[in-house]
């Protein structure tokens, strides 16, 4: 037996249809209306420029700026001289701080057009950036000693090992600030310049042991006597607080490619000073008994004051680019901080789920080397528009950061302490068409190190403490 049940099959949209059913839904604002009939267009195969056109405007009267920008991209190439598609695709790229490809496209404009929207004039300057600091530590707090000597277990009597040789460094307080102009120098590329200083309160603790002559003592040998050295251990120790200082420079160009990449190259210049203590090591004869004929070695510790001054660079190119509602990047980074060499490669994909700057979320993963060792860093964020003019974002932030640089290459970690955990949270807010604040809060989980020789063996002491990070910036766009 064979049964045979019909369906009922709605009508095949051939161009006409569409086209009738668009444009009516467009002259009424039905928009909902023209994107759902837009899109069964698009998988039946029909697509030409008045259908891209009018699915970019539904969507930017919706407010989904990128599914706009990315129809009425579409249109342009049907069309790549239609006015009203141009205008709309400029104020989409705009809306989603997209800027430079807005200028990119208002290299194509009529000469009218540009009038019309005042873009017939480069912009050499966009704004200007003003950014202070201050970093609260408990580090010194936390781990400033009276002795470097170890502490042994109850089983030796809990009693303290005294060290041959122990050092370490403390980085505690900071304030820093931070200056800087986005320039156009053409409509398909912009420049980023800006410079910084940041001062850094520090303790450097040397703890050192020698062994020196006290006096003679008769020490029986072959039925008689002879005359023997007596020896004590000396200790000395040194507690140095000094600052640390740091004048930055930093560029990047961002180069419109086309098609939606920008290609990003930046290089950030370091400079380094500090003067506190240091120590030689030298090795020297040292007799135990007067009737020593071959002398045993010992290690002779001359701690100094010295001027210290360095440079270190940092070399990043990135790549971007936007998908629908998805803007992916892929970067990486060279430098060679603090005398060591450090690469990074990682990726980023923020995603806009309402095709505008209203709700957005940020991933990024980057994979970090140095001495041979990988980390990898995780960083989530999420950014939302609370109020009209008030948009706020959190983060947290997973792995080891040593000697680590973000953003690429505008933000350097360079304390040599590792950070082992990061979270914060941003407020910014538009003042007016020309003055935007910003008030940030960083939390990090940071650790330091003790190094200490104690009989010919060597010793590393995790030191562990947080700081608290408060900065406010001011952006002043011309």
């Amino acid at each position: 037996m064979i049964s045979v049940k019909g369906y009922s099959q709605e009508p095949a949209l051939d161009f006409k249809m569409v086209d009738q059913e668009t444009y009516r839904q467009f002259l009424y604002n039905d928009w909902d209306s023209l994107i759902c009939t837009g899109k069964k267009a698009l998988q039946n195969g029909t697509d030409y420029f008045y259908l891209r056109y009018r699915l970019g405007i539904a969507y930017f009267s919706k407010g989904n700026y990128l599914k706009a920008s990315h129809h009425l991209e579409k249109s342009l190439g049907y069309n790549s001289m239609d006015e009203l598609a141009m205008e709309n695709l400029y104020f989409s790229y705009k809306y989603t701080n997209r800027q430079l490809e807005a200028n990119a496209l208002t290299t194509k404009f009529p000469s009218r057009l540009n009038e019309k929207l005042n873009t017939k004039k480069n912009k050499l300057i966009d704004y200007f950036y003003f950014e202070p600091g201050y970093t609260f530590s408990n580090n010194i707090e936390k781990n400033e000693k009276e002795t470097l000597n170890e502490k042994k277990g109850k089983g030796n009597g809990n009693k303290e090992e005294e060290v041959l040789f122990g050092q370490q460094d403390l980085n505690d307080d900071k304030y820093f600030i931070s200056i800087g102009a986005k320039l156009n120098p053409s409509r398909i590329i912009s420049a980023y310049l800006g410079y910084g200083f940041l001062a850094t309160s520090k303790l450097k603790q040397i703890q050192t042991s020698d062994l020196v002559i006290t006096g003679d003592t008769l020490i029986p040998w072959n039925g008689g006597y002879f005359v023997g050295n007596t020896y004590d251990t000396i200790t000395e120790f040194y507690s140095n607080k000094y600052n640390l200082y740091q004048n930055d420079a930093y560029v990047n160009a961002q180069i419109s490619a086309g098609k939606g990449f920008v290609v990003t190259p930046a290089f950030h210049y370091l400079n380094v000073h500090f003067k506190t203590i240091f120590s030689n090591a030298q090795v020297s004869d040292f007799y135990f008994q007067q009737t020593d004929t071959v002398p045993a070695k010992r290690t002779v510790y001359e701690v100094i004051e010295k001027d210290t001054s360095f440079n270190n660079y940092v070399v990043s190119l990135s790549v971007t680019k936007n998908i629908s509602l998805f803007n992916l990047s892929l970067n990486g980074t060279w430098s060679n901080l603090n005398n060591k060499e450090q690469y990074q490669a990682g990726g980023m994909v923020v995603f806009y789920p309402k095709g505008n700057l209203d709700l957005y979320t940020t991933t990024s993963v980057v994979s970090a080397w140095q001495d041979n060792i990988n980390r990898f860093i995780v960083e989530q964020q999420v950014g939302i528009k609370m109020l009209k003019k008030l948009w706020v974002e959190g983060f947290i932030t997973l792995g080891e950061m040593v000697n680590y640089n973000e953003k690429n290459a505008l933000v350097v970690y360079n304390s040599g302490d590792k950070i082992n955990f990061r979270a914060g949270g941003d407020f910014i807010i538009i003042l007016s068409e020309n003055i935007e604040l910003s008030f940030r809060y960083r939390y990090t989980a940071e650790e330091g190190k003790l190094v200490r020789y104690l009989n010919n063996s060597y010793s590393e002491t995790s030191l562990e403490y947080q700081n608290n990070t408060f900065t406010g910036g001011i952006k002043w766009k011309l």
